[in-house]
């Protein structure tokens, strides 16, 4: 059985300082109550004024350990901080996630009793209220239904990867095997800020040994607000989906997809042209459907309503996001930047071009 009484958190902030501040308090919380010592390592990745002065506050009063860089994206920032850490275990853990205050307690039990040394926390929307949060946690319960439907301690592998939810968001794992994923890590990308760092990431930790997950261990989260930000993350995750799934396919399959959704668009396009009532009307129905699909996979009703209010608009938005995607694919795959491990590597930093994430 193995054990340990310290723990590093690495945790990248992106104009989160407020977020910040309240995540390290239940941080602090959820360590006395499992009687370990926690250390929180904030990367600042180009924060703008109001989070960097919060955030040196927090760094003077000995609250955070704090690191700062260039605008690089979370991967380079979680890299940054992991290789800042110094105990065996770390976790990682956005500026938005509230561990539960026995969400420590039970991950050390788990570990002890040699039940798994990999988890991925259980995470639940917080700001339930909030329309542009709950259509994201909704789309969470579609897409993660044979988890979200029963939630139950499952072990994730790489046979039943893409049936269960994972992210870095709130992610515990040895120090070796987070430093050596991030090491094999690959991208389809040249642009280290639109890089997917979950489903690329985690794909090798689940492969090999396994990732736990468990109702018991647990956090919340507080998602984005606000139609401008919803509108950002939606383009924002169409161009990551691209990064997350498309993984090493070669110039025909990006070829092939991207006139797919080029046909699709302009396809939508002359069905609005000719029969725009009759179009309108199919994607009310679909919308409707969307939000009772939610509620069948466990969604709770206001998940389904923000499902079925804002599916039409995320579709045309995605949709932008998945072209850019494939472009940005494409150009690497031109350029033959996609190999990580030679001269330019996205854990280096190094300097990149591309769009702000």
């Amino acid at each position: 059985m193995t054990d340990f009484d310290r723990l590093d958190v690495v945790m990248p902030a992106f104009n989160e300082g407020e977020h910040v501040s309240d995540a390290a308090r239940h941080l602090r919380e959820a360590g006395q109550r499992a009687n370990l010592a926690t250390r929180l390592i904030v990367v600042d990745d180009g924060s703008n004024a109001p989070s960097a002065q919060v955030l040196d506050r927090m760094a003077a009063d000995g609250e955070i350990v704090l690191l700062r860089q260039a605008n690089s994206g979370r991967f380079v920032a979680r890299a940054r901080g992991l290789a800042a850490s110094e105990t065996d275990y770390v976790l990682l853990l956005d500026a938005r996630v509230n561990l539960d205050a026995k969400a420590l307690v039970e991950l050390r039990r788990r570990v002890a009793q040699g039940r798994g040394e990999v988890w991925n926390l259980h995470v639940r929307l917080a700001n339930v209220s909030s329309l542009a949060a709950a259509f994201w946690s909704g789309l969470v319960k579609v897409w993660w239904r044979d988890y979200w439907r029963n939630p139950r301690p499952v072990t994730i592998d790489g046979e039943n990867f893409d049936r269960f939810p994972k992210g870095t968001g709130a992610f515990f794992a040895p120090r070796s095997l987070l430093a050596s994923a991030m090491d094999g890590f690959t991208s389809s990308f040249d642009n280290p800020k639109l890089v997917s760092d979950d489903t690329g990431l985690l794909r090798a930790l689940a492969e090999d040994p396994g990732i736990h997950l468990d109702p018991a261990v647990g956090a919340d989260y507080f998602g984005k607000e606000g139609v401008q930000k919803w509108i950002k993350q939606c383009f924002y995750r169409g161009t990551t989906f691209v990064d997350s799934y498309l993984g090493a396919s070669g110039r025909g399959k990006l070829g092939t997809m991207f006139a797919g959704l080029s046909l699709g668009v302009i396809g939508g396009a002359y069905c609005l042209w000719r029969k725009p009532f009759a179009t309108l009307g199919t994607v009310f129905l679909g919308s409707l459907s969307a939000g009772a699909v939610v509620k069948a996979c466990g969604g709770n009703s206001r998940e389904a309503q923000a499902v079925g209010l804002l599916a039409a608009p995320f579709g045309v938005v995605f949709g932008g996001g998945l072209l850019r995607g494939l472009a940005i694919a494409w150009r690497g795959k031109l350029r033959e930047d996609r190999i990580l491990g030679g001269e330019k590597t996205y854990r280096d930093g190094g300097d990149f071009d591309g769009i702000d994430q």
